[in-house]
């Protein structure tokens, strides 16, 4: 949220001040448009015209890599942009098609052959951050018991579902920050999320270490599907990244202190068994396996440290 300040005049009966132009810009506006105040006690809210929406626009430049493309598609989304128009190829076409199925509100509303045009369809006002915060963590903890449970009983068809459900916490994870974004650039949306800042920053913080988290768990069990086998000598490692992961979310969740010290003492006791596979190729898979549970653990610990910044006054 940027605060600026503006001087009051006097014309015959009247007091003005002016419109920020970046304001006016943003939301469509123009000499002759009508704008709404909500006089309160102590404040003076002044909005945009309520009859109908004032979309923010963007075009993106023309762009030949498709990775690329799909990162500023990304940006723009974040950004807070509703409309976005693409110029696209027969080559970065399907970069377009790859956002709308990883962006939540995006839709394409019209191909014209060389131009895209996706339209947002989010209400930033309309969401609770931390219901979307629980449902990601939920999910990646769901991972984690999947992954677990291959490790004691491989199944190839739980395997698959593992890592089709990371596509979805990346989906939550660009909404929430689209609504943070959005909260620190508009009064009326921080007014109705109800965080203060240092919360927006530690929500921040928190959803990349669970998005983190679910990308090493992609990685993990695109590993342990190689491998093609159970690796029961895992399970206990496992099962203690999965309850570090857990209390690190209740302690974020409740603000518990006592929580977070708990999953520090998981933390510091944590170590993975030696495993020593027949196969080369296997010994690098294992290998992946063992650091991607000592990275969970760690973004556990970090999750915790957030909870003891946001518990402190």
């Amino acid at each position: 949220m940027k605060r600026v300040a503006r001087k009051i005049f006097v014309s015959g009966s009247s007091f003005i001040i002016s419109l920020p132009k970046e304001w006016i810009r943003d939301n469509s506006l123009k000499a002759g448009d009508t704008v709404f105040c909500d006089i309160g006690k102590d404040s003076l809210t002044i909005r945009p015209r309520l009859d109908k929406a004032n979309p923010r626009e963007s075009r993106i430049d023309e762009e030949e890599d498709e990775k690329m493309l799909l990162r500023k598609i990304i940006s723009h989304y974040l950004a807070g942009y509703e409309t976005i128009r693409i110029p696209v190829n027969e080559r970065t076409r399907r970069a377009v098609y790859n956002a709308t199925a990883l962006l939540i509100g995006a839709e394409i509303l019209e191909d014209s052959g060389n131009e895209i045009w996706m339209e947002v369809f989010v209400d930033e006002r309309r969401f609770r951050v931390d219901d979307l915060l629980e449902r990601m963590g939920n999910t990646v903890i769901s991972m984690l018991k999947d992954f677990r449970k291959n490790l004691v009983e491989y199944d190839p068809a739980s395997i698959e579902v593992i890592l089709q459900r990371e596509n979805e916490v990346d989906r939550l994870y660009f909404l929430i920050l689209r609504i943070l974004k959005s909260a620190l650039r508009y009064s009326d949306i921080l007014e109705v999320l109800d965080l203060s800042p240092i919360e927006i920053l530690g929500t921040r913080t928190a959803i990349k270490n669970i998005e983190r988290v679910g990308d090493h768990l992609h990685g993990m069990t695109s590993n342990l599907r190689m491998c093609e086998t159970n690796l029961m000598e895992l399970e206990k490692p496992a099962e203690e990244a999965e309850t570090a992961f857990r209390l690190s979310l209740t302690s974020l969740f409740k603000r518990d202190e006592a929580i977070a010290r708990d999953v520090f003492a998981i933390a510091d006791s944590f170590g993975v068994p030696r495993i020593k596979p027949a196969e080369m190729k296997d010994m690098v898979l294992v290998s992946g396996l063992l650091s991607g549970l000592e990275r969970i653990v760690g973004y556990s610990e970090d999750i915790a440290e957030i909870t003891l910044n946001l518990a402190t006054p």
